[in-house]
């Protein structure tokens, strides 16, 4: 059987509850599949390696054995190298931040009420987990009488906390190009058209654009890229078909000319093209993260007026 392997680095680790904390956020995440192993990189280290195998050896106390035994522990390790087929393991999908996206783009688009299965199949989580994300959100939920629930109002507060949920959920990587002749956002999107993949779709401020010609936005900054990742993998071996010349950075960084979002439902519902673009919500997720409030917030409007295209 495959093995996954999935890591995280600690830098300087000075405290034994972060330490606690990583071990037992590893436990939970291959806690549900057989084939996931973890890796928790220590890279210079400021707690002793006894005090490292002690608190291991409490988390075996806790969990079961063979779950711990799954969890490498390299104490003064380097950071791990980016895998060479590019292909990057993510966490467990954030299922209600899932569902949240997809009653904000019913309710954007006004699609109408949807089903608590046709929200379980999409997202792809159980009953449970989806009644949870429902409870949540029962302040801005309407219910109708054969039970189809729709948002009724998504208010500033909810926006922002879905934004500050989006930062870790959406597994964004950045890359740069340090050639000195970089290619531009333009030149990336044809190129992409020209290797067209069903499970990658254009957002970002060109994916606006696409739904909305007549917002007001300067050149491109950047090109903001959605994977479809159902399978906990985020492959980015295409990255080196759009420009051999860009490198992954581990920070967010202004520089970037290519970002590349992990998007972890079951169905994309990308909009197939010559290229497929990423949904309204994708587009608007990454307008705030450029720092486009004033253009979110105008073409937010512009879908509740009805204009856009389902």
């Amino acid at each position: 059987m495959k093995k996954t392997i999935t890591t995280r680095t600690r830098k300087r680790i000075r405290s034994v509850r972060t330490l606690r904390s990583d071990l037992y956020a590893l436990a939970e995440e291959i806690s549900q599949d057989p084939t996931l192993q973890a890796r928790l990189v220590l890279a210079e280290p400021r707690i002793s390696e006894e005090r490292v195998e002690d608190e291991r050896k409490i988390a075996a106390q806790l969990f079961h054995p063979d779950l711990i035994d799954r969890i490498e522990i390299v104490y003064g390790g380097p950071e791990p190298l980016p895998d060479p087929s590019g292909t990057i393991p993510l966490r467990r999908p954030d299922y209600e931040f899932e569902i949240t996206k997809l009653l904000l783009l019913q309710h954007l688009l006004r699609s109408g009420p949807v089903t608590t299965r046709w929200l379980m199949e999409t997202a792809g989580c159980s009953y449970p987990t989806a009644a949870k994300a429902l409870s949540r959100l029962s302040p801005f939920i309407h219910r109708k009488s054969d039970r189809r629930v729709e948002l009724s109002r998504f208010p500033r507060e909810a926006w922002d906390e879905l934004l500050i949920t989006a930062r870790s959920s959406r597994s964004t990587v950045f890359f740069v190009d340090r050639s000195g002749q970089p290619r531009s956002p333009s030149e990336l999107l044809k190129r992409l058209g020209e290797h067209h993949r069903t499970r990658i779709a254009v957002g970002g401020t060109a994916g606006v654009r696409h739904r909305y010609p007549g917002l007001d936005l300067s050149a491109d900054p950047r090109l903001d890229l959605i994977v479809h990742c159902p399978d906990n993998q985020m492959d980015l071996g295409f990255v080196r078909e759009l420009d051999p010349a860009l490198e992954q950075v581990e920070r967010k960084t202004t520089e970037a000319s290519l970002v590349v979002h992990a998007l972890r439902r079951n169905q994309a519902l990308f909009e197939p093209d010559t290229i497929s673009w990423a949904d309204a919500v994708e587009c608007l997720l990454d307008l705030h993260a450029l720092g486009l409030q004033r253009q979110a917030v105008e073409f937010r409007q512009y879908l509740k007026e009805g204009r856009s295209d389902p």
